[in-house]
């Protein structure tokens, strides 16, 4: 579930937040995830797992962006008394290339294989009563990064109630002719 389209003024606000410092928009961009996740059908004890962010572009950063836009959703969730944790589950095993200017196979193939569930991440969920899994993520593309997400959380045996990204960014051919 996409909550945004990632184009004008959204896709600014994005950009800032994650490409130029501006860490104050992660409580109004987290707050927007939390109502996505609030919307699913879940049964309570909820893990947001965030789709895992570069190394390089952690300490770019100054940190894990999508980690952090997980914990403000989760706290915004527990908030309206839904059960709810950020839980990184999810790690990198490979390194990938930067996915901006790839085309559509290109991303796919790019991150093919690159997460893996942490050892532990199945125990974890249950010691911390999660009892359903949601993937996030701040935009969502061509939709190869949470595949791969996803596909990583069903090899531990962890089958999520679904992905929650904050943005979708159109196809040129969906978007609007501006006049």
């Amino acid at each position: 579930m996409a909550l945004l389209d990632n184009a004008g003024s959204t896709a600014r606000i994005v950009v800032a937040w994650k490409d130029r410092g501006r860490q104050r928009l992660t409580a109004p961009l987290g707050d927007l995830l939390a109502v996505g996740c609030a919307l699913l059908p879940t049964d309570g004890g909820l893990g947001l797992v965030p789709v895992p962010t570069a190394a390089a572009q952690v300490r770019r950063r100054g940190g894990d962006p999508v980690l952090m836009l997980a914990a403000r959703a989760a706290q915004s969730l527990r908030a309206v008394g839904v059960d709810a944790v950020a839980h990184p589950a999810l790690r990198r095993v490979r390194r990938t290339r930067d996915q901006v200017g790839l085309a559509v196979a290109e991303r796919h193939g790019n991150v093919a294989g690159a997460f893996a569930a942490a050892p532990d991440a199945l125990a974890a969920c249950v010691r911390a009563g999660v009892r359903e899994v949601v993937v996030v993520d701040d935009v969502l593309t061509t939709g190869a990064s949470v595949r791969e997400a996803v596909r990583a959380l069903r090899a531990a045996g962890v089958r999520p109630a679904g992905v929650v990204v904050v943005a979708h960014t159109p196809s040129p051919r969906a978007r609007p002719t501006e006049k």
